[in-house]
């Protein structure tokens, strides 16, 4: 009887392209937004495609605030690497937004 011996796989993918966050900002009053960004992609030493599992899409809309974003990249032999990132959803700048609006209102005042 003889066996063949294979060297087990304990190399993780290699992930590459993982953002370093995302900033959307929201018009004041609303509570959420959109966020987009390029996902991040993974190879591994096997040759195949890891599998990819995340915990938001691109093009999921975020509330304001803070959220951490995760990919995670498994092989076949169950080794696994981690991409993660903050979205962060920020409402626009109050002050601006009443500059703004009282400098409207004072024009159709005067142009009445």
């Amino acid at each position: 009887m003889s066996f063949t011996a294979r060297d087990a796989d304990i190399t993780p993918p290699v992930v590459t392209g993982c953002p370093p966050g995302v900033t959307v900002t929201v018009n004041v009053g609303e509570t959420g937004g959109i966020a987009r960004w390029t996902e991040p992609t993974a190879t591994d030493n096997s040759g195949a495609s890891p599998a990819r599992d995340r915990s938001h899409p691109p093009g999921s809309i975020f509330s304001v605030g803070t959220t951490r974003v995760t990919y995670t990249f498994t092989d076949a032999s169950q080794n696994s690497a981690t991409c993660s990132f903050n979205v962060v959803v920020s409402t626009g700048n109050y002050k601006l937004f009443y500059a703004y609006f009282t400098t409207r209102l004072n024009e159709i005042k005067n142009s009445v």
